[in-house]
């Protein structure tokens, strides 16, 4: 007795029979992608045939397709520079020590009078600066100038305990052919009248004259100094010239003494009877 399948039933029979030898003939099962879905990205680019993948760690692409730099970040902005210490206090250890004030010239002390009148009694003495004069006949001029410190005593018993010095040349020229003779010398320091000298210092026509000054001091800072001279020409006629103002510069290790109630002049005070410069 024969079994006879109804058509439909058969054919699929025959389906899965022909299945099941196909896998049979492909040696085992499909094989499975290592790259996980997850791990592509979703702007896969496909040109010329090539798929670019990129992951989570790549650069971006820009619209145009090519590669964004990333931006820098921008650099600290520098430190401030540190604050320079504050200048020493006038007086201090190491505090520059400012030159003697020197009053501005007057014209009506060129030459002015000769001479130079003195305080009425009870009125303190100023400074002066006399107008250094451009006179016809005698032309004056010092040698060095600015005069500097010396440090070598004056040996003089006015100068025995003014260690600060100062040497220098005054040099007196005829201008014309005339000879002239200076009789009387007035001398300043910081404005201050010092002393008279008597004097007689001839010059012969267009010759030349040299005089030999010094000045010591209690205070080694910069001061100044000037001398005027009174004479005549062998015309009768009268001269007095105002020498230029010299500039008598600073001991270098010079220190400033501490503020303390001063006399009214530190240039001209005085130590008990010693007078605190002296000059010539």
């Amino acid at each position: 007795m024969s079994l006879h399948l109804p058509r439909p039933l058969a054919s699929l029979i025959a389906l899965a029979a022909a299945v099941a030898a196909l896998n049979v003939s492909c040696g085992g099962s499909e094989p499975r992608s290592t790259v996980a879905p997850s791990s592509l990205s979703a702007s896969t680019v496909v040109s010329g045939g090539a798929t670019r993948v990129t992951g989570p760690g790549d650069v971006p692409e820009s619209a145009d397709g090519t590669d964004e730099e990333p931006v820098p970040e921008p650099a600290p902005e520098p430190a401030p520079p540190a604050p320079e210490p504050p200048a020493p206090e006038p007086g201090a250890p190491g505090a520059p020590v400012a030159p003697a004030p020197v009053p501005a010239p007057n014209p009506a002390l060129d030459p002015g009078p000769f001479p130079a009148p003195l305080p009425a009694p009870g009125v303190p003495r100023r400074p002066v600066l006399w107008t250094p004069s451009t006179h016809p006949r005698v032309l004056l001029r010092v040698n060095p100038d600015p005069v500097p410190f010396s440090g070598v005593a004056v040996p003089l018993a006015s100068c025995r305990e003014l260690a600060h010095t100062w040497y220098y040349e005054q040099v007196i020229h005829a201008q014309t052919g005339i000879p002239f003779r200076l009789t009387e010398r007035e001398n300043y320091f910081d404005g201050y009248f010092v002393s008279r000298t008597n004097e007689n210092i001839y010059v012969e026509g267009n010759g030349t004259a040299r005089l030999n000054s010094r000045w010591c001091s209690a205070f080694g800072m910069a001061h100044t100094a000037q001398h005027r001279f009174k004479g005549k020409d062998d015309e009768g006629n009268d001269i007095i010239i105002n020498g230029p103002v010299v500039r008598l510069q600073q001991n270098p290790s010079y220190v400033p003494p501490p503020p303390a109630p001063a006399p009214r002049s530190t240039t001209l005070g005085e130590r008990g009877n010693a007078l605190l410069v002296w000059g010539d």
